[in-house]
């Protein structure tokens, strides 16, 4: 992917120069680029440190939240991450470049720490180790990072209860996304405006020119704004941070600046070439880097295709100067970065172009009343709140059209080289067409191909039960209509949940059932409202307090109670009978614990026997032997067609409670190369002649009623 965006970016290069020097200048400086990147990752190879080890680093980016992993039926403290350059270890002074996980979030860019940790090995090629902090017992920060980071504190505290369209703004504005919470950061990516989160190329350029336009009114000759907006940009990065990220923005921005003040394509893509291979000399690593790879095509984007597109707009429908380079902007950028996008997620939104276009008008707004806000906070606090209000009021039309977004469909398109060429090809065969065609037939051939692909993307899968892959945790889907499904646990994080309803083309939720209070069963749940709508969920009955953390989480993001349903209970919901077979009111559940983790509450699980289209399916949570005994006993299971495997195939199982079942098809939620030994080679053994269906291997199980189909 990188080759093709560097292979394209020597092209352009080429028709830009008129000898073949600059070219090879080019050539020889990806070359060594690649050549850096192996050097220095050798080097890093020879750190040879493990166990635990003191410390003193500078930190190199702002601490960021990590989201909270499931380590057994529980999730882990909350830790945030950030990258830094050490300055000495076990005594050792020694500058190497470092991953480090901290319980605190306090540290900011230019911070020197010292203490004492523990080393593990990294995977990041872009560290040398992974250090993971114990105990901290220094802290020095110098006069300038201290001052800004004060400043960029001040700065945030002024949009504290601005909701989601504040959290916007110091991020578009600063880069600082702390304010942003992990579900609505997803959401915007789902819609396409990920770029918006946080500063870009696009803010960088868009403050430069802010910059330079009034500074033209007090300076006649241009090398005065030249030098004034030069020297303004880099206070600003370092207000922003000199990290990688910010440092491509940047250069991006005096591309587009050196191309608009020329008005000569050629000297912006020549300028875009010679950045890039410089950015390359001094971080190979951006080489691997895929955000590196979408700000050079958004860039390029920009300088090529944007007045042509702002053209076209002027003269067929008489658009404004402003308004038509506003639009020219998203459109260009969309257009060349859409491949690597689609390469990357698999997916393609119909919302992404529309709402770019109509969020491209405020963008400007929200950039340059944010930039004003920081400029005067150091003048006038009153002034700098005024300009904050205003900046908020901007992000708000961002923030509905990242929410209208999830109402779109999501077409699935093949990934990797496939869907990069894929999206080339309908593009190209878009402009030729265009070129080629009368606008009259032009239109009919876009609005038959609109109509087709919008019958492809709303068109009703046959499945009627639908076994999410969520990694190590469970989620299971069983349908009530053309767009709607009962839910039974949402897995651990809410990105897999919210994937996989997307795939099932769910948006509404007539019942969610959360079979017990581990965090594989339940952590996911904000992913699954993320434009759907729940009406009611069960649980079963809290007893001794042991569901507290669960009920927290789910009616705060529901905003609803449960109900608490038990054994003996039936209900129709939709076309399903569903019977409630396990735990009874005021059973305690006391069983002998099997070793391992969280043995009393699988015991505790919501047991369902729910019956479809003339179907049995059994779902029973994570019970265990004891439980499994009991409902062997009491129920007729040789009915049941479809088993969704207690506890993702453990080996602790009750031989009576396999001697009753024999299903047609097994269904196996379970994570690769999870730590638990999940499923277990003697379970499979026991659930054999049923057709096994598992979600580590084989991926989400779609399936059909009979005969019986999984696709």
């Amino acid at each position: 992917m990188v080759g093709i965006a560097l292979f394209s970016l020597l092209c352009l290069r080429l028709s830009a120069l008129k000898s073949k020097s600059g070219l090879y200048i080019l050539m020889g400086a990806c070359l060594i680029s690649t050549f850096a990147m192996g050097s220095r990752t050798e080097v890093l190879e020879r750190v040879d440190m493990k166990g635990e080890v003191d410390f003193e680093y500078v930190v190199r980016s702002d601490a960021k939240k990590l989201p909270p992993r499931v380590i057994g039926s529980h999730f882990t403290m909350s830790s945030c991450s950030f990258r830094a350059e050490s300055k000495w270890l076990n005594g050792k002074a020694l500058r190497v470049p470092l991953r480090v996980i901290s319980r605190s979030c306090d540290q900011s860019y230019g911070l020197i720490e010292g203490g004492r940790g523990r080393v593990i090995e990294s995977k990041e090629r872009r560290v040398a180790l992974t250090l993971v902090v114990d105990d901290v017992t220094g802290r020095s920060h110098s006069w300038l990072w201290r001052e800004l980071a004060m400043k960029r504190e001040e700065f945030r505290s002024l949009f504290l209860a601005q909701g989601e369209s504040g959290s916007l703004v110091p991020g578009m504005v600063i880069g600082d996304t702390s304010l942003q919470e992990s579900e609505f950061a997803n959401r915007m990516r789902m819609a396409g405006l990920s770029h918006l989160t946080a500063v870009s190329g696009t803010n960088f350029s868009i403050i430069a020119g802010f910059i330079l336009a009034l500074s033209s009114r007090a300076f006649r000759r241009r090398q005065f704004p030249v030098a004034i907006t030069l020297a303004a940009l880099t206070i600003y990065v370092l207000l922003v941070r000199p990290s990688p990220s910010v440092l491509r923005a940047g250069v991006m921005a005096l591309i587009v600046l050196i191309a608009g003040l020329k008005g000569e394509r050629r000297i912006g893509i020549a300028a875009l070439g010679s950045a890039v291979a410089a950015l390359l000399l001094i971080d190979p690593f951006l080489s691997q880097d895929i955000g590196f790879l979408l700000s050079v095509l958004a860039t390029a984007g920009i300088i090529t295709l944007s007045p042509r597109i702002s053209l076209w707009l002027r003269s067929r429908f008489g658009a404004p100067t402003l308004v038509a380079d506003l639009l020219a902007i998203p459109l260009s950028a969309t257009f060349f970065t859409m491949p690597v996008i689609i390469a990357i997620s698999s997916q393609f939104s119909f919302a992404q172009v529309p709402v770019n276009v109509l969020a491209s008008p405020v963008v400007p707004w929200v950039t340059i009343l944010g930039f004003l806000s920081v400029a005067t906070l150091s003048i006038s606090k009153q002034l700098a709140s005024l300009f904050a209000v205003l900046a908020e009021f901007g992000a708000r039309p961002i923030v509905f059209l990242a929410d209208l977004a999830t109402y779109f469909p999501l077409i699935d398109l093949p990934g990797g080289w496939l869907g990069a060429i894929s999206a080339i090809v309908a593009i190209f065969t878009g402009f030729i067409s265009y070129r080629a065609l009368s606008k009259k037939v032009l239109l009919l051939f876009l609005a038959l191909a609109f109509v087709g692909t919008a019958t492809f993307a709303l068109r009703s899968d046959d499945w009627m039960l639908f076994q999410c892959d969520v990694g190590q945790g469970d989620a299971l889907l069983i349908r009530t209509g053309s767009r709607s499904a009962i839910v039974i646990d949402v897995g651990p994080d809410s990105k897999s949940i919210d994937k996989c309803l997307r795939q099932a083309k769910i948006n509404e939720i007539p019942l969610l059932v959360i079979t017990h209070a581990h965090a594989d069963h339940y952590g996911g749940v904000e992913g699954l409202v993320r434009g759907r709508k729940v009406r009611q969920w069960w649980i079963a009955e809290n007893i001794d307090g042991f569901s507290a953390t669960l009920l927290e989480k789910v009616e705060r993001v529901l905003g609803s109670e449960p109900r608490i349903v038990a054994k003996g209970e039936r209900y129709n919901v939709a076309d399903l009978s569903i019977e409630v077979l396990w735990p009874a009111r005021g059973e305690a559940g006391v069983f002998s614990a099997n070793p391992g983790d969280g043995s009393t509450l699988n015991n505790r699980s919501l047991v369902l026997m729910i019956e479809k289209a003339g179907a049995l399916i059994f779902a029973g949570g994570d019970i265990e032997p004891p439980v499994q005994e009991i409902i062997a006993r009491d129920h007729d299971l040789s009915r049941v067609a479809i088993y969704k495997v207690s506890h993702h195939g453990s080996k602790f199982r009750s031989a009576s409670f396999d001697g009753e079942l024999n299903p047609k098809l097994a269904l196996i939620s379970v994570g690769a190369s999870n730590t638990f030994g999940h499923p277990a080679s003697e379970t499979l053994e026991a659930l054999s002649p049923a057709l096994i269906h598992r979600t580590d291997q084989d991926g989400p199980a779609r399936v059909r009623w009979w005969p019986l189909v999984v696709k």
